[in-house]
Parts: C-alpha cells; structure tokens; sequence
C-alpha cells in the first residue's frame, strides 16, 4: 500500500490554479506539509495509525517556490516523523 500527500490552502486569489472537472478552476496556495490550513496531518497520521498502515508514505509537494528539494525532502521527513509512526 502507498499513502500519496500534497498539501495545499484554497484561496480564491491565491497564486497557482488547476482545472477541475466538477469546480471549474480552483487557485491555491502550495504549503508545506506542516503549516495549517491545508490537510491536517496530525489526523491523518492519527487515523493511519489505527488502522495499523505500516506501508509507504510518499509526499508529492511543489516547494519550488518555497525552498529547495533538499531542504524540502529533509524538513517534511522530519515533520511525519515528529508525527510518530515513521521510520
């Protein structure tokens, strides 16, 4: 099994859009994994983890405009792992 994330904050004026096939355009903001106003990761995390999941977690995350694919790669690991229950 493989958990598929990005994280985002609708905003009628943010600075990115995409098409939807039920809304129409949609503009957001990209955010980090670990700021607020996107998903909630401390539930996701709570509810995967009573269910038992113990498969992959893959963060899929444009931090283009926000930093650089290491430090990104390097702070979201920290953050799920702060979480608990990843390895």
């Amino acid at each position: 099994m493989n958990i598929y994330v990005q994280n985002h904050r609708l905003d009628a004026h943010g600075p990115a859009a995409l098409e939807t096939w039920c809304l129409g355009t949609r503009r957001f903001h990209h955010i980090p994994l670990w700021e607020s106003g996107g998903v909630n990761f401390p539930e996701v995390v709570t509810a995967l983890q009573a269910v038992g999941y113990d498969g992959f977690f893959t963060v899929h995350q444009a931090y283009a405009e926000l930093m650089g694919p290491r430090d990104a790669a390097v702070r979201s690991a920290e953050y799920l792992r702060s979480l608990g229950g990843f390895e």
